[in-house]
């Protein structure tokens, strides 16, 4: 069996995802999103920081699996973001747990088989796949999206 934690990164809001992949069955064990309640910058990285290895200790997953940052109109959001997965990053790597990164396009491809489709989209993808009731968190469902993107890239 292998557990993956597949993470959705934001400033204010941080969905996760965990699944264990049984030979060719996946199954869903927890996920959620988390709010950030600090104001500052320090604060709030300190904060997902902590909430990312509260994670790790409680669920041990094998691998941890994020989005990658990706170039929009704002180069100040990209950098909150880049912090943002550095965080995230850097709690795995104490941990020794491996970090795989896939892009947005790669991961609404292997979950939709269409690279630019909708949020919405992806969340009923990832309710089929899984046999769940839709999550109603956007960043919930994206976060088990990058959790299953690894799952069904390498065909564990």
């Amino acid at each position: 069996m292998k557990r993956i934690l597949g993470i959705d990164p934001g400033t204010k809001r941080l969905g996760f995802g965990i699944i264990d992949v049984e030979k060719d069955k996946i199954y869903l064990v927890d996920g959620g999103t988390v709010e950030v309640n600090s104001t500052g910058r320090n604060d709030r990285l300190k904060e997902l920081y902590n909430f990312t290895r509260q994670l790790l200790k409680k669920f041990d997953p094998d691998v941890v699996v994020i989005e990658e940052s990706f170039y929009g109109n704002n180069v100040k959001t990209l950098i909150r973001l880049a912090e943002v997965r550095a965080s995230v990053i850097v709690a795995a790597g104490e941990e020794s747990i491996e970090v795989e990164e896939y892009s947005p396009r790669e991961i609404k491809l292997a979950i939709t088989g269409d690279g630019k489709a909708s949020k919405e989209r992806v969340a009923f993808m990832v309710s089929s796949l899984l046999n769940i009731r839709r999550p109603e968190e956007l960043d919930f469902s994206d976060a088990i999206a990058t959790a299953l993107c690894s799952a069904l890239r390498k065909r564990i």
